[in-house]
């Protein structure tokens, strides 16, 4: 390219210098090359250090090109031809000096030295010690760059802009308070300044996973392609439907709610069960007063509904005083004793119309009356607050409670005061260690987000305010408060009219789910047993579905919901209902999608942008959403990334390196790998024997700091040689010890004292070895959701019977290369029981194939989110750990009724 390039300008061929050459994510330059002929990867790039990256900023004076670029980990973060010295600040994670590399940039600013200093100084004064930032000159910015600012650059480490003349191009890589890692200072018309250096890093998989059992889970935070960032340095982990039938095998979910609440019941509903989306149900959006729901193996077996208009309950949410709505209770608890009967492999989910707080007293004392499902744990969740405001403020001539129409808004305050404290004085027993709920936990939130501003957004937040303080004194492990206002501001796109998209239901379940997951599933994890149950979990969300996302919601994508709500009048269609009656799920990984240097608008090549064979990828058409095309990415094996062009609907999964792009409108590649930066390194007391009851070795993070010694081969070495080093980097003391020809000690080295005394006072500190740490670990396999049906090979599927082979029970997905490709497809189909695959032809069944008929060349697979040896291993320790429940549960309502007796006595 460089040859063609001269050749064209009429100039002499030359080979560019491996300073101009971008090194992709993942690799860092080889600073022995930086001046040295070549613009290939083998010559210029070496594998980046574990825990770091590359910073990399190119500067170019008025002569040399009047520009500055940035760069981390390969990805241009800023660009600019402004005039003057522009500063790139790096986000960091909290209390470490890692760059957070999934939105490394936190700000741009330019500063016009050529005109003044005084913005400079007063913003590099603002940033707190240890931020990571980068410098380049672009035109021109000595004429008024003052020795105040000088003397502000010595403060993260520069030392060269002393010497920065009229139109010199000036880079640098420092952070404040420390030297800088890099710096290049060349006079004007001396080419471009580079200044490159390793930084440390960390990816988003490195952050720890948000307890979601604490008293309060974190939600505050915003949103990063299509992953929730939680402020509290935090991440959740991502379960897929597998993951969730699991997690509430057995289990008895309880939602009370209005509105949205009806939305996250429909939700689980539908990631559970995701045929359901196209069913248009009784009451599916209002007008029930319990809608009872039994689920098993990805099917809905039973749904049952009690009306807002029956006799026994219609009277529940108007609060009528002195009555406690025993003929309701009696009806439901009627209703209740037909239930389906227990399995440990089922899952119910309840909702409880909860416009008002009246009706969470039914709620739990029905349940915890009801004997039917005795022996399954129940999670409960609560969000009452909204409708005593559209009473209130917005007087919706809909409300039940003609009376909050009338009265002022203190007045219904008060009222809402004390109708919560009733309430939660039955939850409060309800949700204790000991009560109904007890195991897997009850989540009592807010309103979730809206708009809504003046007057009408004012009362919200103050009916949203008494909920925060009411369980500010409550909320506990079990008792847990969720701030879903707060989870909905995180991704405010996500909301129409004050109702979330299943992209925010999801990932109001992927936190509470973290809380109601049944010890059941860590049990299992722990002992191996069917292989391990963390399958179908990951670090990053990736959603597939037409209408995910509030931003994709059209009419034209609800066909039967239209349909549906047409016959009330076009009026009666909101957008928030249509986008919650559709299929939308969810994909758990551990690896990241991210974009080449070259940026957006490229399509994806091999070595070089002319390496494009058909081999390298497969292509699928009708893929409506980049999501979708991610998903196919995540189950196909091998894959190292995608193309997409949402305009032709197409997705290539690609297997081949991706190595290069090319510019190409409306075409997006990303690759796809493994992004964990995390290092641990063992740290020890300088002297350990001295101080190993105190500073025991850990294993510590490389971006954390510790203090440093150095060895060398031929014996011991002291401080005086290298100097007094504390709370440095891993990658700074590696640093310190071999700029003075020596190395860090090893683990060994340390305990057999080879430290101990060589100067600084750090025997009692804690020192850096060379020795990486942790447990060696065991590979486990997890089963294959996929089962040869009669051995599956040389076998075409079936259904009922060898001769049942009806073509509604399958899709037929033609040009399918390789069974791989047709069981990702299956995996990232609605809804699937298995395949049948013969060179390019994929079946996707979705009837149970119950048989299958020898043809050669044919494979046939079952597809199962519950491997049969895992569902073996949950039914099994999940049955010894209910009875021990049911027991106890037994006891205390013995206890009860006896301390009942003796008090009547």
């Amino acid at each position: 390219m460089w040859t063609l390039l001269a050749a064209l300008l009429g100039l002499a061929a030359a080979e560019p210098l491996c300073r101009f050459y971008a090194c992709p994510g993942g690799y860092s330059m080889r600073a022995d090359m930086l001046d040295s002929t070549g613009d290939q990867l083998e010559t210029c790039c070496k594998e980046a250090t574990p825990g770091t990256v590359d910073a990399v900023v190119e500067s170019a004076g008025f002569d040399d090109g009047s520009e500055a670029i940035f760069k981390v980990d390969g990805q241009i973060l800023h660009k600019t031809r402004r005039r003057g010295i522009t500063v790139v600040t790096l986000k960091q994670a909290a209390g470490s000096q890692a760059v957070e590399l999934w939105e490394a940039l936190e700000s741009a600013q330019t500063f016009d030295t050529h005109k003044s200093s005084a913005e400079l100084i007063d913003f590099l004064a603002s940033l707190p010690d240890g931020r990571v930032v980068l410098m380049g000159v672009s035109d021109e910015a000595s004429v008024q760059l003052s020795e105040a600012a000088k003397s502000a650059l010595r403060g993260y480490g520069a030392l060269l802009t002393e010497s920065l003349g009229y139109r010199s191009s000036y880079a640098l890589v420092g952070r404040k308070g420390g030297p800088a890692w890099a710096e290049e200072l060349r006079p004007r018309g001396g080419g471009r300044a580079l200044a490159v250096s390793p930084v440390p890093a960390a990816r988003f998989a490195d952050r720890p996973i948000c307890d979601a059992r604490v008293a309060a889970p974190p939600v505050a935070g915003h949103m990063w392609d299509g992953n929730l960032v939680p402020d509290a340095g935090c991440r959740y982990e991502v379960r897929e439907r597998g993951a969730v039938a699991r997690d509430l095998a057995g289990a008895w979910v309880v939602v009370t709610g209005a509105s949205n609440g009806l939305l996250m019941f429909n939700t689980l509903i539908m990631l559970l069960a995701p045929t359901e989306a196209d069913e248009i149900r009784q009451s599916r959006f209002g007008g029930a007063f319990v809608i009872d729901a039994f689920l098993e193996g990805g099917k809905l077996l039973r749904y049952d509904v009690v009306g807002m208009n029956d006799p026994a309950c219609e009277n529940v949410q108007k609060a009528l005083p002195g009555d406690d709505h025993a003929s309701c209770k009696a009806r439901l608890a009627e209703k209740f004793r037909s239930a389906l009967a227990h399995r440990i492999t089922m899952t119910r989910i309840t909702y409880f119309v909860g416009f008002f707080w009246a009706g969470v007293g039914v709620l739990t004392d029905v349940v915890a009356g009801d004997t039917a499902w005795d022996d399954a744990d129940v999670a409960l969740v609560v969000q009452i607050s909204a409708w005593y405001v559209i009473c209130n403020t917005i007087k919706f001539q809909g409300c039940l409670r003609k009376e909050l129409m009338e009265e002022s808004e203190d007045s219904v305050v008060g009222r809402f005061q004390s109708e919560m404290t009733l309430a939660l004085s039955k939850l409060d027993k309800f949700c204790a260690p000991g009560g109904r709920a007890g195991q897997r936990g009850c989540v009592l939130g807010t309103k979730s987000w809206s708009a809504a501003g003046g007057a009408l957004g004012a009362s919200f937040d103050r009916f949203d305010a008494e909920v925060t303080a009411a369980m500010a004194t409550r909320q506990s492990s079990t008792f847990r408060f969720l701030d879903f206002y707060k989870l909905g501001a995180a991704m405010p796109e996500e909301t129409i009219l004050g109702h979330g998209s299943q992209r925010l239901q999801l990932w109001a379940w992927q936190v509470m789910l973290g809380g109601f997951a049944s010890d059941v599933a860590t049990e299992l994890s722990a002992s191996g047993a069917g292989g391990g149950s963390v399958a179908n979990r990951g670090e990053y969300a990736v959603f597939g579905g037409t209408m995910c996302s509030a931003g994709q919601a059209s009419l034209d994508r609800c066909p039967k919901y239209k349909e549906y709500c047409s016959q009330f009048g076009s009026h009666n269609c909101p957008l928030w209902q249509c986008m919650n009656s559709v299929a939308c799920n969810v994909f758990a990984t551990d690896k990241e999608f991210a974009p080449l240097p070259s940026g957006a608008d490229q399509v994806c090549r091999g070595k070089s942008v002319t390496d494009n064979l058909g081999s390298y990828y497969t292509a699928h058409g009708g893929v409506h959403t980049i999501d979708d095309c991610k998903s196919l990415c995540i189950y196909t094996p091998g894959c190292t990334g995608i193309e997409y062009s949402a305009s032709g609907s197409r997705c290539e999964v690609w297997t081949t390196r991706i190595g290069a792009t090319q510019p190409a409108g409306g075409f997006t590649c990303l690759r796809y790998g493994t992004t964990s930066t995390a290092v641990l390194v063992t740290t020890l007391a300088g002297r350990p024997g001295r101080h190993a009851a105190t500073i025991p070795p850990q294993c510590t993070d490389a971006t954390t700091t510790a203090a440093v010694r150095c060895c060398h081969d031929e014996g011991i070495v002291s401080s005086a040689d290298y100097g007094c080093h504390a709370e440095k980097t891993l990658a700074e003391a590696k640093e310190i010890c071999e700029a003075s020809g020596f190395r860090l000690c090893s683990q060994a080295e340390i305990e057999d004292c080879r430290t101990c005394g060589t100067g600084c006072g750090f025997d009692g500190q804690r020192i850096w070895s060379s020795s990486a740490c942790g447990a060696a670990t065991t590979t486990t396999t997890t089963p294959s959701p996929f089962v040869g049906v009669d051995g599956g090979l040389g076998r075409a599927c079936r259904g009922k019977s060898s001769a049942d082979n009806l073509p509604s029970y399958y899709t037929v997905q033609d040009g399918v290369t390789s069974l791989e490709t047709c069981q990702a497809l299956c995996r990232v189909a609605l809804f699937c029981t298995g395949v049948e695959f013969s060179p390019g032809r994929c079946e996707l069944w979705t009837t149970k194939i119950g048989a299958s008929i020898a043809v050669a060349g044919f494979t046939c697979l079952s597809y199962d989110v519950f491997p049969a040896a895992e569902l073996a291993a949950i039914q099994t320790l999940a049955s010894t750990r209910s009875q021990l429940r049911l027991q106890g549960r037994r006891r205390r309502r013995s206890l009860d009724r006896w301390q009942g007796i003796i008090s009547v006595q």
